[in-house]
């Protein structure tokens, strides 16, 4: 598991919620290209230059998943 998703499974949603606004996009960011690179790596036909191109969608959708309800 990668260093991000680390820190989103022990310190908890509340944790991140309480990171200011770029270090909550990094973190975000990181995991995301933790599932590309899962992605392009499975097998499967996945374009990298594709699933990058998608990137700031994926980390935008990350960031609404991860925000305190």
């Amino acid at each position: 598991m990668s260093e991000a998703l680390k820190a989103i499974a022990t310190t908890g949603n509340l944790s991140y919620n309480r990171l200011a606004p770029d270090s909550q996009r990094g973190v975000a960011g990181a995991i995301a290209l933790e599932l590309i690179l899962g992605a392009v790596s499975s097998g499967k036909p996945h374009d990298l230059e594709t699933e990058l191109g998608r990137l700031s969608l994926y980390v935008d959708q990350i960031q609404e998943a991860l925000k305190a309800k």
